[in-house]
């Protein structure tokens, strides 16, 4: 039993729920926030959601410690599918919003991808938000787009209102969404819009992707699209726009993404409804999901039989998912290796993490532990650090697969 107070809906508050799954991570030496979670789902509203976790504090020292924002800005940049994504929520807000002149803010921008974008679809007045004091003084140098030092929550924008405000990615984190929302409601003119994103719970076992990977140790809350809509009607505030779409965050894993354009509500009716969809689409998922992971299982089985030395490529969710849920542990691992430099000379398991570079100092099999990356991991190995240690994948894709009833917005 973990040791958590247990948490109330964060859409209704009410308390009555029923646990769907119980995922368990293998703890990092430093700064793991959890140890797992129960998949819960509203008795009343049918909102799904992370029970038994720690403090809001947890979650924040454990972005600081481990958030890639604040050193991506000093190389490597987006992907293509990154890009390629924030080309097309550009493009959607181009389309809804007809003034060039309106105010925008993106909370979490990190590197500033998709402010560059709105910048090339001629939008003027343009700002972001974010913890990282270099993406900060990046942006303004390198492109001079101001961005304002602090978190959604704590900032110096003390009165200041934009007439779109943007939370892309950023509300499946937040183990207080009503404190969240009530920060991100003060930073938005009384007659603007909230464009958010955040993962589609119902489309879930529509996209192949690694067993479970979807309840990771950052996504706590679980929207479909009715539930994204109950909570901001909860606020007063009114879709005006909704849209379920995809996006490729590889050449063989889809994301499904809810994105949604919200704006105070005057005079209509409440949309507040259950959620029917979340709990049947999270049951399906949970199914394939053990399917998949028996034949995961018993793969890394026969490596832990065979003794076989390895190096497992990548010490996130997926691994410490698979530490505790398969016999990845009995295996002989020499090393964890992760291109999050944040991660690297931590200790896992009592092995240390490699940086990719260190990759060349040994000549064990390297165990791909990721099914969204694991080409671009062989590319990374091959065409980049150029070593021939064999390679071990864990999951058979075809590059290009196509996902069911690809959608953009």
């Amino acid at each position: 039993m973990l040791n958590y107070p247990e948490r109330n809906c964060p859409v209704c508050e009410k308390k009555e729920k029923r646990v769907l799954y119980r995922q368990r991570f293998h703890a990092l030496q430093q700064g793991s926030p959890l140890t797992g979670y129960d998949v819960a789902i509203c008795k009343a509203c049918g909102m799904a959601f992370a029970d038994l976790i720690p403090s809001i504090e947890s979650f924040d020292a454990f972005y600081r410690q481990y958030s890639r924002a604040d050193t991506a800005y000093r190389g490597g940049g987006d992907s293509s599918w990154d890009i390629q994504r924030y080309k097309n929520e550009a493009n959607y807000l181009s389309n809804k919003i007809a003034d060039k002149e309106t105010s925008i803010l993106d909370i979490g921008c990190g590197t500033g991808g998709f402010l560059l974008e709105l910048k090339k679809s001629n939008f003027k007045n343009i700002a972001g938000l974010d913890p990282s004091a270099g993406c900060a003084e990046y942006l303004s140098k390198e492109h001079n787009i101001t961005v304002h030092v602090g978190t959604m929550a704590a900032n110096k924008l003390t009165g200041q209102k934009f007439d779109l405000v943007m939370a892309l990615g950023v509300l499946e984190h937040l183990p207080d969404l009503e404190d969240g929302l009530k920060a991100l409601f003060k930073l938005t003119d009384d007659n603007g819009l909230i464009f958010v994103s955040v993962p589609d719970a119902a489309a879930f076992p529509n996209y192949a992707d690694a067993p479970y990977q979807q309840f990771s140790i950052e996504h706590i809350n679980f929207f479909a699209r009715q539930s994204l809509i109950n909570l901001f009607d909860r606020f007063a505030y009114q879709p005006f726009d909704v849209v379920e779409s995809a996006f490729p965050m590889s050449e063989t894993t889809y994301m499904p993404t809810i994105y949604a354009l919200f704006k105070k509500r005057r005079n209509a009716e409440s949309k507040f409804a259950i959620d029917h969809e979340a709990e049947p689409a999270l049951v399906r998922y949970i199914d394939s999901s053990k399917q998949e992971e028996q034949r995961v299982a018993s793969l890394i089985q026969s490596l832990a039989t065979a003794k076989t030395e390895l190096l497992v490529w990548g010490a996130g969710t997926h691994t410490l998912h698979l530490l505790e849920s398969t016999n990845l542990g009995d295996c002989n691992i020499v090393a964890y290796v992760d291109s999050n430099t944040k991660l690297q000379g931590q200790m896992l398991r009592g092995k240390p993490i490699l940086s990719p570079e260190q990759l060349k100092d040994h000549n064990q099999a390297v165990l791909i532990s990721s099914r969204v990356f694991q080409f671009d991991i062989a590319k990374q190995i091959r065409q980049t650090l150029k070593v021939s240690n064999e390679l071990i994948f864990l999951y058979e894709l075809k590059q290009n697969d196509a996902p069911i009833n690809p959608i953009s917005i």
